[in-house]
Parts: structure tokens; C-alpha cells; sequence
């Protein structure tokens, strides 16, 4: 059994914050770019050109820090 998975995965986001991240929601075609600002308990905030997102955590279905890979 794993225990507090969410925050452990919040707690080592801390590290990248002002990093480029690319994160796919549900519903989402592909992976967006964004950089990463803030994290909080039940979301994360991020810069998306010129505004501020507030992405919730249970709608993540990818995640990755740095360069996307190009096909």
C-alpha cells in the first residue's frame, strides 16, 4: 500500500519551480507547456503565456519536467 502519494509528489515539485513543464489534463489532445509557479495542496499554479492557470491535480494525466520529446 502506498500512503500520501499526492503529497510526496507535491513536496518534490518544489525543486522545479520556475521550470518548464508540459503537463496533458483529461480531455486535453496533447501536452501543453507551461512553467511551473506555485503548488498547493489540491492544485498547481502555473504561467501559461501572459496569465496564470490553476490546474487541479486529479485532472493530470501527464506530467513531465523539461523538454517534450519531438516525433
Amino acid at each position: 500500500m502506498i500512503a500520501c502519494t499526492t503529497d510526496v509528489f507535491l513536496d518534490r515539485l518544489n525543486v522545479f519551480l520556475n521550470e518548464e513543464i508540459h503537463i496533458k489534463l483529461e480531455g486535453d489532445a496533447s501536452a501543453v507547456l507551461y512553467t511551473l509557479r506555485g503548488i498547493e495542496k489540491e492544485f498547481i499554479v502555473v504561467d501559461y503565456g501572459e496569465s496564470q492557470r490553476f490546474i487541479p491535480i486529479n485532472k493530470i494525466i501527464f506530467f513531465q519536467i523539461g523538454s517534450y520529446p519531438k516525433e
